[in-house]
């Protein structure tokens, strides 16, 4: 929807219908799907993927639902911290018909580094995450549509996981997205508002992040959509905590293909274009926003209906 890879997955989805079939309602109510429905992309591995709009059941109730798995790899690369990871991702959204959407994601983490998991080196959990937005405004004609959204929610603390943090972290941002026939360009702005870790993780302050997306649909099979991202962790009131601001942005370029009318395919990669260098910051554990500590290549399987 979350994590906002993704602004405009949702929004390529009519763009396809629209643009490259008809521009005609056959249909006496058809959900919104604009960029921030699709902001649950949470977990380090991307998960979204863009989906035709058609009669399925879940519109025939007013609800258009996706879910998703995906399945990745990373090279840690963190000051001397050096290692590889695996990662396994679950997510669902759901667009209701009266412009509100829920999103929630969930994803697991390995590595057989001891550097980096010193507990265990099989999957531990990571931090689940719920989101609640809003379709908030709407302008223009299907083919140049341009839509707004705001949306907020919880990352739930974990214990007892290499890979997890134990703060509850609060969720709030805004998306936008506009499209041009066949492109869609989208915007967002998130922020996380920290709480006070338990002993033992790096206290931080707020994290923001400024994305910019940029959607095309080659054919009605193939999609591409590429996102940057830049981030900001703030400095701690903490006197043990992060002494001053830091920042690292992350390139995430992504092909989408449908396999079947209700079955997609997702293949891409996280590229770190500005990476973090201290690596005290692995003690932050912010293993919940993709490519922090370092690069990777996912692939991802979403069934719609």
């Amino acid at each position: 929807m979350p994590h906002f890879l993704k602004v405009l997955t949702l929004s390529l989805t009519t763009l396809s219908a629209h643009a490259l079939v008809d521009y005609t309602e056959k249909e006496a109510f058809v959900p919104q799907q604009s960029g921030a429905s699709a902001t649950a992309q949470k977990a380090p591995v991307s998960r979204s993927v863009t989906k035709p709009k058609r009669q399925t059941r879940g519109a025939g109730l007013g609800l258009e639902l996706n879910s998703g798995v995906s399945f990745g790899t990373q090279d840690i690369e963190v000051g001397a911290t050096n290692g590889k990871a695996s990662t396994m991702g679950f997510d669902a959204q759901i667009q209701t018909r009266f412009n509100v959407f829920m999103a929630a994601s969930y994803f697991q983490m390995k590595s057989d580094d001891r550097a980096l998991a010193p507990s265990s080196n099989s999957f531990q959990k990571g931090n689940p995450e719920l989101l609640i937005g809003f379709n908030w405004l709407q302008f223009g004609r299907p083919q140049d549509l341009a839509t707004v959204d705001l949306y907020g929610g919880l990352s739930f603390g974990q214990k007892g996981s290499d890979f997890a943090t134990s703060r509850s972290d609060k969720i709030v941002g805004v998306s936008t997205a506009k499209r041009f026939h066949t492109i869609g360009l989208g915007l967002g702005y998130e922020m996380r508002l920290t709480e006070e870790p338990e002993s033992g993780e790096l206290s931080i302050g707020n994290i923001s992040k400024l994305s910019a997306s940029l959607g095309w649909v080659v054919s009605n099979d193939i999609r591409f959509l590429v996102e940057g991202s830049s981030y900001t962790v703030g400095s701690s009131d903490s006197v043990s905590g992060l002494q001053e601001d830091v920042k690292f942005a992350i390139l995430k370029p992504q092909l989408q293909l449908k396999l079947s009318p209700l079955v997609d395919l997702s293949l891409g990669a996280t590229l770190r274009t500005r990476r973090l260098k201290d690596e005290t910051l692995t003690g932050a554990r912010l293993w919940n926003i993709q490519g922090a500590y370092g690069s990777g290549l996912f692939a991802g399987l979403s069934i719609n209906i």
